[in-house]
């Protein structure tokens, strides 16, 4: 029973002790951690200019809308329409894309061909292959929407994708917040790692299990230390 409540007491003296080491290196902890998380932030900004753009396809396609006399302000309601995070939304559901309305959305560029009823629909995308489809899927789904809410004299897909003979530079971004994120908990773990080591290390005798390990004899007990203050 007694060595029981002897083994209780050392456990909860070593558990202590291990909060009394953390907290007595609370500086050299939260130094640490904020150096390599300054560092990951500097490297992140650094990666950010440097890091060379990435070519990409363009897709385009040309659509006709001719208004009704009736509502002549259709052709700009379409425009508006085509592109919209809604018709984003149906090509993802209807291609499955991986990826999310917003970024479909932002990759999608819709202007009016001056002086005719088009309108020209583009597309980028790292892979040819990929912005010609989702650039077709893209007219044939804005037109099917529009002709779900409005009725015009003319609107369809006059002719298939096409790749432009220029490519975009675009660049890629970096996740600097979670760059940063990373690096402060890596800068936490190596810190807290550092002081268990450095205690690990330590050859001074600070608490009765360092007498006992390194004399091989038993504490029977020990005086308390109290402040004269």
């Amino acid at each position: 029973m007694e060595e029981k409540q002897y083994a209780n007491y050392e456990d909860e003296i070593e558990l202590k002790e291990l909060i009394s080491i953390l907290l007595s290196k609370k500086k050299f902890i939260v130094r640490i951690t904020l150096i390599v998380g300054l560092v990951a932030l500097l490297a992140s900004t650094v990666m950010y200019f440097i890091k060379p753009p990435v070519k990409h396809y363009m897709a385009y396609t040309t659509i006709e809308a001719i208004a009704s006399e009736e509502n002549p302000q259709q052709v700009n309601a379409y425009f508006e329409l085509a592109g919209s995070v809604t018709t984003s939304s149906r090509v993802k559901d209807r291609l499955k894309l991986q990826d999310e309305a917003t970024a479909i959305n932002e990759k999608t560029n819709v202007e009016k061909v001056s002086g005719t009823n088009e309108i020209r629909i583009k597309y980028t995308d790292a892979s040819g292959d990929s912005a010609k489809e989702i650039v077709d899927i893209i007219a044939e789904e804005s037109v099917k929407f529009a002709n779900e809410v409005m009725t015009m004299d003319t609107l369809e897909v006059r002719e298939n994708a096409a790749l432009s003979t220029e490519m975009v530079e675009i660049k890629e971004p970096v996740n600097i917040v979670l760059n940063v994120v990373i690096g402060l908990i890596l800068g936490l773990m190596a810190s807290v790692f550092t002081v268990f080591m450095m205690n690990y290390f330590n050859d001074n005798v600070r608490t009765v299990k360092d007498i006992e390990e390194k004399l091989g004899v038993r504490v029977l007990s020990s005086i308390p230390k109290h402040s004269t203050k």
